[in-house]
């Protein structure tokens, strides 16, 4: 069945599911958390920065002696951390994609429901 809200405009049911999608706002922000994810993802893969630093301790008065300290420190994860993080970033996006699926379902549902509800008016006021 069609539903017309002008003279020349018709759409199906799966017409109107279709532009919902793409129109509502919040599949839009479930495309950015997806994508905020699957950025943080790569992320984690990057290397942590290098530090230095530079000390000198217990001077004499005369600036002589003392204890120089160059530290160099570089944090790097152990396999099985690196891993977790990883298996947790995939799960992440995995959820992210998830939830989109059950935001476009409801959608649906929604329209569906406006939709044979629209049809059964129409056909009350035909009849």
């Amino acid at each position: 069945m069609l539903i017309g809200g002008g003279a020349n405009a018709q759409l199906s049911l799966e017409e109107a599911i279709e532009l919902a999608w793409q129109e509502h706002s919040l599949l839009e922000q479930r495309d950015l958390q997806i994508e905020q994810q699957a950025a943080l993802k790569d992320a984690r893969k990057q290397l942590q920065r290098t530090t230095f630093t530079y000390s000198w301790e217990e001077l004499d008065p005369n600036f002589n002696q003392g204890i120089q300290s160059l530290n160099i420190q570089e944090n790097v994860s152990l396999p099985a951390v690196a891993k977790s993080q990883e298996n947790y970033q995939k799960a992440q996006v995995k959820a992210a994609k998830a939830q989109k699926e059950m935001t476009k379902n409801d959608l649906r549902r929604e329209i569906s429901r406006n939709y044979q509800s629209l049809c059964w008016q129409k056909s009350r006021q035909s009849l």
